[in-house]
């Protein structure tokens, strides 16, 4: 069962690039301020509090991971993610 629907849209060219890796793996790092930005949407707050995403920071480096479950499918329509999740 899939629930689908669930859009995240952003302009920043940035996290539009860091997101693509996502979509084609499961782990990525970024700047710490573009971790914080993708973190303010409420499909990605949602995600979290379902544990289907983890985000971390690295206070020494001033770097974060953002690591996707295998139960969470994002894919891209020009600046727009569609997440779905699978029960």
């Amino acid at each position: 069962m899939s629930l689908s629907g669930h859009e995240f849209y952003t302009k920043n060219k940035d996290l539009q690039r860091y997101i693509d890796i996502l979509t084609k793996d499961f782990y990525v790092e970024l700047p710490t301020n573009l971790a914080q930005e993708f973190s303010r949407h409420k499909i990605v707050q949602k995600a979290r509090e379902l544990d289907r995403i983890t985000i971390a920071e690295d206070h020494r480096y001033k770097r974060s991971s953002i690591k996707v479950k295998d139960n969470l499918c994002i894919k891209k329509d020009g600046n727009k993610y569609f997440f779905e999740f699978f029960i």
